[in-house]
């Protein structure tokens, strides 16, 4: 692994990378990836880059982070190293060295001045056998003919009460046999949560979802958040 010692002078060259988390590695939490990635980074000797100061970190960036228990086809990893690699023999040597059900599909070098925050996702929810769909569909298509549907985010430490219209926050959502299909939109100043959304749809993560995938993430340049509520 090459060294860049605080102060020196190095080259520098953003990688994306695109990855999927399958099966039993749904489970690992945001930390626990940031951590397999760094370990699996230092088996394979990639150049990185570090930030300076007393404690270097390797410059890493996961943009948008996965709830736990929830699979995805489309993780976006940022990385920075020293040296330009060949990006197809650099991912082959990656997937070898990855453990099972974590793959990387893709990647490209990005400019550093361009954004790559999330903007949307679309995720596919499996429902359980046990769940009543017909209340489930009809809930659905109440929401869908709303015009508003304000949720209350309550206060949690420094962070104060926060009010979402979720017909401004989901983009689109629809029933197709045994799958909710949901798509989200990400503003500069946050987005709602799939389980306040399903809560205000009066149906129960734990007994009527068996599954969740993220299908299709998007990531460019946010805006901020603009919703028309008045607060009584």
């Amino acid at each position: 692994m090459t060294d860049n010692p605080i102060g020196s002078e190095v080259q520098k060259y953003r990688l994306v990378l695109w990855f999927t988390i399958k099966r039993d590695r749904r489970f690992l939490s945001h930390r626990d990836t940031v951590k397999l990635w760094q370990q699996t980074f230092s088996r394979c000797e990639v150049p990185l880059r570090y930030t300076q100061g007393f404690n270097p970190r390797i410059r890493l960036s996961l943009p948008m982070p996965r709830n736990v228990a929830i699979a995805s086809d489309c993780e976006l990893l940022i990385v920075e190293l020293t040296e330009q690699l060949e990006i197809d023999s650099f991912i082959a040597k990656i997937n070898a060295n990855l453990p099972a059900n974590i793959e990387v599909t893709h990647g490209r070098y990005a400019a550093f001045d361009e954004p790559l925050y999330p903007t949307g996702c679309t995720y596919a929810l499996s429902i359980a056998k046990e769940a009543d769909l017909a209340k489930i569909a009809g809930n659905i298509d109440k929401f869908n003919a709303m015009e508003k549907l304000v949720f209350t985010r309550p206060s949690r430490g420094r962070h104060p009460v926060k009010y979402l219209d979720l017909k401004v926050t989901v983009g689109s959502l629809e029933l197709n046999g045994n799958t909710i299909n949901l798509s989200m939109n990400i503003f500069r100043t946050g987005t709602s949560r799939i389980d306040e959304l399903m809560s205000m749809l009066g149906i129960d993560m734990i007994k009527d979802i068996t599954f969740i995938q993220r299908t299709k993430a998007v990531f460019g340049k946010q805006i901020e958040l603009e919703q028309n509520i008045e607060i009584i």
